[in-house]
């Protein structure tokens, strides 16, 4: 009888402790982390770099990711709607909004247990949702100091790449940029083997207010990964196809049409390749 009592006993404490690692996140300050993102757009010509300012929110165990641009845009546009503003007052807003080749936002842990990546293409807005715990990792016993945080060297594959991530447990949340996750502390800098997109933490802060991380209220268009993978793909192999499907004539000229495509079919890198 004892026995059972004792086992009984240590099923409950593990039970704790699992919800406990599991909530781990969710009582701990609201982060705002900026990593600089430099990649290779085109898979064969390894000579043309660009970057962006990507950010990174946490709060009470969710998070929201995407580039500097686009979330400043979104912030921008959702501030204006039923406003008096002038035209000339919101496109003077626009364009301090720094160019961004990055449409899309990750949300982790909305809802809980998921990755929910949104996507808009021309005016459509698309999203899907994926399991959170996606990545296995090894941590390697390798250590340095980066930035001024101990990190510790951890590797793990996704979709098609091969990545090394330094992760630090000094800021013990299970997060890093993109969909990556898993840790047992904040990822600061991750790479591909290629070192076709290398993210780099430029600025960690802790914010004074409570960050809202929920999905907006759009009219989403539901589709799989591997849908929204096609859309893409074929926005880009046809780039006044939304536009005049919309019904919206802006006067392109032929040739103007073909050096919008010939940019787009550059761009022929994604981070994901499965």
């Amino acid at each position: 009888m004892r026995k059972v009592f004792v086992s009984c006993l240590l099923l409950v404490v593990n039970l704790v402790y699992s919800q406990a690692k599991e909530n781990s996140n969710e009582n701990v300050s609201d982060y705002k982390i900026e990593y600089q993102l430099n990649y290779q757009p085109n898979k064969e010509d390894k000579d043309i770099r660009e970057s962006e300012i990507m950010y990174l929110y946490i709060s009470n165990g969710k998070s929201k990711f995407g580039s500097e641009g686009k979330i400043k845009g979104d912030s921008i546009m959702s501030s204006q709607k039923g406003t008096n503003k002038s035209r000339s007052n919101f496109m003077q807003l626009m364009s301090k909004i720094p160019e961004t080749k990055f449409d899309y936002i990750v949300y982790k842990n909305v809802p809980k247990g998921s990755i929910t990546f949104i996507q808009n293409i021309f005016k459509d807005w698309y999203k899907y949702e994926i399991d959170k715990k996606i990545f296995e990792w090894e941590i390697l016993p390798e250590t340095q100091n980066y930035k001024g945080f101990k990190v510790q060297k951890a590797k793990t594959n996704f979709a098609g790449r091969k990545y090394e991530a330094w992760f630090t447990t000094e800021i013990p949340i299970s997060e890093g940029p993109y969909k990556f996750n898993g840790l047992p502390g904040l990822i600061l800098k991750l790479n591909d083997q290629k070192a076709h997109y290398v993210f780099e933490m430029i600025g960690v802060k802790k914010l004074n207010r409570k960050l809202n991380l929920e999905i907006p209220n759009k009219n989403f268009i539901s589709a799989s990964k591997t849908e929204l993978k096609e859309l893409v793909e074929d926005d880009k192999n046809n780039p006044m196809k939304a536009i005049e499907s919309s019904g919206i004539s802006i006067g392109f000229s032929e040739k103007q049409k073909k050096e919008l495509k010939k940019s787009r079919m550059f761009r022929n890198n994604p981070i994901e390749l499965e």
